[in-house]
């Protein structure tokens, strides 16, 4: 939630989800421009949400952020690492994490030029 004050504050429209199940409803009513994804969430976790985001013909274009305590396996790497721009580990700098988003998706407020 931290995470969503901040992008707020820095001219992003924010929207978030209590898990991956929460995620994969909301991208179908409000398809979004980028999604940062938690690898650890239950009952879903963030691998099986990053495959039902990319399975979906709507969604599949989507980029995301993967962001995460847990550094990925090899396998996993092999498995998922062509279905994320960015795999980020916490704990992780706010500058860090808005450099990383903005090379996917500039601010609103740049882009509306205000």
């Amino acid at each position: 939630m931290i995470f969503a004050l901040f992008f707020r504050k820095n001219g992003y429209h924010v929207l978030t989800a209590g898990s991956g199940q929460d995620c994969i409803d909301m991208i179908r009513t409000y398809p979004p421009d980028l999604v940062l994804l938690d690898v650890m969430m239950e009952p879903i976790d963030g691998w099986q949400t990053l495959v039902h985001i990319k399975k979906n013909p709507e969604t599949c274009h989507i980029p995301v952020i993967m962001v995460s305590g847990k550094k990925p396996t090899q396998e996993e790497i092999q498995i998922y690492g062509k279905s994320f721009e960015y795999y980020v580990m916490k704990p992780v700098s706010f500058s860090s994490l808005l450099d990383k988003v903005a090379t996917i998706l500039p601010p609103l407020v740049a882009q509306s030029g205000h």
